[in-house]
């Protein structure tokens, strides 16, 4: 009776001890994906600003193509 409840005890410990590391795991797995998120949204804000700025002097530049044709055209009456 004594060798079993020893037993029971010794796996009861294992068993919280690996229980105990998986948890660890997983904390510092999220952790890690966390930081990783962080990266990649501030990545994304980067290229999200990038793209602005290409639109805007894309836009700049078609409303200037625009208005030297106006003038020619203009110039041409």
């Amino acid at each position: 009776m004594e060798k079993t409840k020893l037993e029971c005890n010794q796996m009861k410990y294992k068993a919280e001890r690996e229980i105990s590391e998986l948890k660890a795991n997983a904390k510092k797995e999220a952790e890690t994906m966390i930081q990783e998120m962080g990266t990649l949204k501030k990545e994304a804000q980067k290229e999200a600003e990038q793209f602005k700025v290409n639109a805007r002097r894309e836009i700049e530049k078609m409303a200037q193509e625009s208005e030297n044709r106006k003038a020619a055209m203009l110039k041409v009456d």
